[in-house]
């Protein structure tokens, strides 16, 4: 207690006392208990239909367990841990109690300390609330003690990185928000694009070079990719790609993650307190202000055009005076620069642009112009990048204004729903506007490369754009409805990851059971009341029926489409009559429920009149599908590839005809979810 200071206590104490820690605390082990359901489940259908002995059943069972429990440890901590450090100091400056605090005999130190400590300390007590999953690996077998022990101490030393980075992006930034943001950018960066472009850079070489000496370089010092979380983890779960070095991955990445920690915590402590005079470069920060120096030379061509478009004309007056009177909350958005007001977001995306489209012309100098089946990779890593982007600005509009006031000074105003909702979402796209035109330009390189063909550069640009208008309904219902914008940008997260996964979960024989049965589960619970707090007695029951429909939808192949439509139409009818709850955490779960159930009920209607088969029902509903799997657009002919032109499509005998039906399936469904948004928007913006 003496190294982290009274911080750290009064940290607990507050977490111990706040309904969303105690929610979380809850919502872990049901989700774990859920997973080990759903492999148990998976399980006994498999051993009917094998002739394996019981000791490889065990092993094979102990092993599918232990992958599950790593994914959903490792993704429970990468996911909250941003999530619950964004706001520790960026919210105290937001509200002014962080002067208060300098006014006291805490020393930056304690104060940095103690807040980083007690996070780590609630997000390890997360990671040891799953301790049981270790007994039943234990019972099973299929997985030795080393790898239990290099996972644990894999995520634990990330789990404290993640906290210190968190840290030190919200004792920097203004607002809660756009810490996390900014943290969440730090890690997919330095575990998502660097290794991509470590390896292609290395390939590129080689390709230059001519030899392999840098190739057999790399494969003896696998050592440098410890630094990389993911990695560390595969190694955890398939140690046999990687041998006797699995264990000694994770001890380096834990070393690490330690010192990073340390670096980070050091940086935040620096920061806390904005003094007006700053000493004098140290001499060990040389290489970072010589590297900003280049950096900001790299952009000079940029700036340059920023100031010619400065010459273009601007609007008039009365077009702006025309545009406050249609749209003012937009027109807001737009001059306050609400969404992005320090520029941090304008730099992430600037970032990922200028490196994007550098390795994108590195590549296209060695290699030519890529194929199509490899360039979708740029376009999907900046779909990506937007879908989340937008996912969090919008829901995290209207849930702000909730926290801040403004939204019932909205509401006495004449505005009607329509103008409030159209105004957050516009400013919201106009704060991604650089990523929209990095889009653009990968269209139009696309065309012009002749790596796609025009007539088809038209239609997939059409369907990436509507994704990201269906993305934006969804948060928006979810902003509505929930009641804090961390809260919101969790939520709506999850339920846009849900709608690009869920009808591979429904096309895939395994899985296709427990998706259809966690819909079901959801029709038991419209027993409960919804204008007062269900009973004890009601919840048991509700509970009880639920797991009964989920074990009985789980156990049994479903393979009529028009009962998942008939599920998934009860369940959002069901959802919203419950958005008409006074209790606003009922609302959110209820607003989550129906973004889903509503896009899966109208993406199976076609497929239901149809009547194709479960198997390709991936064809009508998956959006990544059509981002991603487009047809090959050269041919092999002696040992090498030769182009060949006007052929680019969807893959499969009818794409044309079935990306026209996900295009009108995913249209009605994002007019469907904006038309519930302005229905219940008098109703959802009631405090509980």
């Amino acid at each position: 207690m003496a190294v982290v200071g009274p911080v750290f206590k009064k940290e607990l104490l507050e977490a111990a006392r706040r309904k969303r820690y105690i929610l979380l605390r809850c919502i872990i082990p049901a989700l774990f208990l859920f997973v080990v359901v759903v492999i148990a489940l998976e399980e006994g259908g498999r051993r009917r239909d094998s002739n394996e002995t019981i000791l490889k059943q065990q092993n094979r069972a102990g092993r599918n367990f232990f992958e599950a429990w790593s994914l959903f440890l490792t993704m429970t901590l990468g996911v909250a841990a941003p999530m619950l450090v964004g706001g520790l100091i960026a919210a105290e400056r937001e509200r002014g109690s962080l002067d208060l605090l300098f006014t006291t005999d805490l020393s930056s130190r304690e104060i940095v300390l103690g807040k980083a400590a007690s996070r780590i300390a609630i997000l390890w007590l997360m990671a040891f609330g799953s301790a049981p999953a270790l007994e039943i690996i234990a019972v099973l077998g299929g997985v030795s003690f080393e790898q239990v022990f290099g996972l644990l101490l894999v995520t634990l030393s990330g789990a404290a990185f993640i906290v210190s980075v968190g840290l030190y992006y919200s004792a920097v930034t203004k607002r809660p928000w756009i810490a996390i943001v900014r943290t969440y950018f730090f890690f997919g960066v330095l575990w998502a694009v660097l290794p991509v472009v470590f390896v292609g850079t290395v390939e590129f070489l080689r390709h230059v070079l001519g030899s392999r000496d840098l190739m057999r370089w790399f494969e003896s010092h696998l050592e440098l990719l410890a630094v990389y979380l993911p990695v560390c983890i595969i190694a955890q779960i398939e140690p046999r790609l990687f041998g006797s070095r699995a264990t000694d991955f994770a001890i380096w990445n834990s070393v690490f993650s330690w010192v990073a920690a340390a670096f980070f915590l050091f940086l935040a402590h620096r920061n806390l307190r904005e003094l007006q005079v700053r000493s004098a470069t140290r001499w060990w920060w040389a290489p970072v202000r010589w590297a900003q120096r280049l950096w900001h030379l790299a952009l000079w061509p940029m700036r340059f055009i920023g100031r010619f478009f400065r010459f273009l004309p601007r609007p008039s007056e009365a077009h702006l005076q025309r545009f406050l009177d249609r749209q003012p909350v937009a027109w807001r958005n737009f001059k306050g620069s609400v969404f992005d007001p320090d520029r941090y977001l304008f730099k992430i995306q600037r970032f990922l642009g200028i490196a994007l489209l550098g390795f994108l012309v590195l590549g296209s100098l060695a290699w030519h112009p890529p194929p199509a089946r490899d360039y979708v990779v740029f376009v999907v890593l900046t779909v990506g990048v937007t879908h989340f982007l937008l996912t969090v600005l919008i829901a995290g509009s209207v849930s702000r204004e909730r926290e801040r006031g403004s939204l019932d000074l909205l509401r006495m105003t004449m505005l009607t729903p329509h103008q409030i909702i159209v105004g957050n979402a516009a400013g919201a796209f106009r704060a991604v506007r650089f990523s929209l035109g990095v889009l653009a330009f990968l269209m139009v390189f696309a065309v012009v490369c002749n790596i796609f063909t025009f007539t088809f550069t038209i239609p997939y640009t059409l369907l990436v754009l509507l994704g990201m208008l269906c993305i934006a309904s969804q948060a928006m219902l979810v902003s509505i409805a929930a009641p804090t914008t961390v809260t919101a940008m969790a939520a709506a997260v999850v339920v846009g990851f849900i709608w690009w996964i869920a009808p591979l979960c429904l096309a895939d024989n395994d899985s296709r059971g427990v998706s259809i049965g966690v819909v079901g589960a959801v029709l038991p619970l419209a027993i409960l009341p919804v204008s007062r707090t269900p009973k004890p007695a009601q919840w048991m029951i509700a509970i009880t029926a639920s797991g009964a429909v989920l074990v009985y939808f789980a156990q049994s192949r479903i393979e009529n489409s028009w009962i998942v439509f008939g599920l998934c139409a009860c369940a959002a009818i069901l959802a919203l009559r419950r958005l008409h709850s006074p209790f606003i955490h009922m609302r959110l779960v209820a607003a989550c429920v129906v973004c889903v159930t509503v896009t899966a009920a109208v993406g199976l209607l076609p497929s239901s009149v149809r009547r194709a088969d479960f198997r390709r029902l991936d064809d009508v509903m998956t959006y990544p599908r059509y981002v991603v799997d487009v047809d090959r657009n050269e041919i092999w002919v002696d040992n090498s590839y030769m182009r060949r032109t006007g052929t680019t499509r969807w893959s499969g005998s009818e794409s044309g005809r079935e990306a026209l039906t996900f295009f009108l399936a995913t249209l009605a469904s994002t007019a469907l979810l904006h038309w519930i948004t302005i229905r219940s928007f008098p109703r959802l913006t009631q405090s509980s």
